[in-house]
């Protein structure tokens, strides 16, 4: 927050200090836009991961307890921890 001697102080500098005081502070309040633009662009986008991935873990969680119970489907170990679905459709 500019203080009332420092806008004095410009102000007996003259008409073109205070026209370059002026766009200086234009320049800074573009900046800040920017700089808030990209933040709330950074934002929606950590919002968007955050509700996904325990969405996606909730659709996950649900498709594992049905393949479970159906007898067409069973569990293939494809790594540590992981196992890959496989369907039968012979059944």
């Amino acid at each position: 927050m500019l203080k009332k001697q420092e806008i004095l102080a410009v102000y007996q500098k003259g008409p073109q200090a205070i026209c370059d005081f002026v766009h200086q502070l234009e320049s800074q309040i573009q900046n800040l836009k920017e700089r808030i633009e990209e933040l709330e662009n950074r934002s929606k986008k950590t919002l968007q991961i955050v509700i996904n991935h325990p969405l996606q873990m909730v659709f996950v969680s649900l498709l594992q307890k049905v393949c479970e119970n159906h007898p067409s489907v069973k569990s293939v170990p494809v790594g540590p921890q992981r196992t890959y679905t496989s369907f039968d459709n012979d059944s």
